[in-house]
């Protein structure tokens, strides 16, 4: 039997921070993938280059390529950039509505740029999101606290599965939110 959602009315702004920047993050992780390819793209690597690049893709953001991929010169990768775009796009569109529009570009750009101070390094960008969603849904009772810490568990670039520290996911997450919420205001005036 499935639990119905029941979220304080003193939680719900926190809430709803927590909703808007998982749609921020996941467009986010479309916009780093589209840069990462598209990076890539525009210079010529080595094999071991390549074979590093493979593997951070695959370990870190869970992205599928191989060495020939990047070697190839063929439109591969151009094709894979430009699917990011339109997903990127359409989550854009989807939450347009709510929130000023350039600021999800906005946000992007900015975490893109400032990776180091707000917190989204590369292994973050898939996990992020996924966190998130089950702290809401472990805010609205839906899962237990055993089961919300289950779910937090991200592989390393090295390939090993470890559980990341709740207090650096909680800070950069509210780190996040202060940007999020920064650009907002900022669009807003």
């Amino acid at each position: 039997m499935k639990k119905e959602p029941q979220i304080d009315p003193e939680e719900e702004e926190e809430v709803s921070d927590i909703v808007k920047i998982t749609v921020y993050l996941t467009a986010y992780k479309s916009y780093y993938k589209m840069k990462l390819l598209s990076s890539s793209m525009n210079k010529k690597m080595s094999k071991e280059e390549a074979e590093s690049l493979v593997k951070t893709l695959k370990n870190v953001i869970g992205f599928n390529a191989t060495v020939e991929d990047f070697m190839s010169g063929d439109n591969a990768m151009a094709t894979i950039a430009l699917n990011e775009y339109d997903q990127f796009k359409k989550i854009k569109d989807i939450i347009c509505e709510s929130i000023p529009e350039g600021a999800v570009d906005a946000f992007c750009e900015y975490v893109y740029n400032a990776q180091e101070y707000v917190g989204i390094a590369p292994e973050n960008v898939v996990y992020y999101p996924i966190y998130l969603t089950s702290f809401v849904r472990y805010l609205a009772k839906m899962i237990s606290k055993e089961e919300l810490e289950v779910s937090f568990l991200r592989r390393e670039a090295n390939g090993e599965i470890k559980i990341p520290s709740f207090g650096v996911v909680r800070r950069d997450i509210v780190r996040c939110i202060e940007v999020m919420n920064e650009i907002e205001q900022k669009i807003q005036k």
